[in-house]
């Protein structure tokens, strides 16, 4: 669905996927909130690229930058 949504207003079916743009931006986000240590970061990375071209695709703003810093802020145990 994100290739879709992410390929520039191309797709036939843009217009019919748009109603489900909030709620999968709030799924991906619930993920990458979903367990803050190292192990899980290449599944926030995936998580916060597919926010990047979700955003872009529907021209919003999806404020991604505080979710990176906290993984800079994370201390491997």
């Amino acid at each position: 669905m994100c290739f879709v949504l992410s390929s520039n207003g191309t797709h036939p079916c843009l217009q019919e996927l748009r109603p489900l743009v909030y709620p999968l931006t709030q799924v991906l986000l619930g993920t990458v909130r979903l367990v803050p240590t190292p192990r899980y970061f290449p599944l926030r990375l995936r998580c916060i690229r597919a926010l990047l071209g979700l955003g872009k695709a529907v021209g919003q703003f999806i404020p991604l930058s505080p979710l990176l810093l906290e993984m800079l802020q994370v201390r491997a145990t």
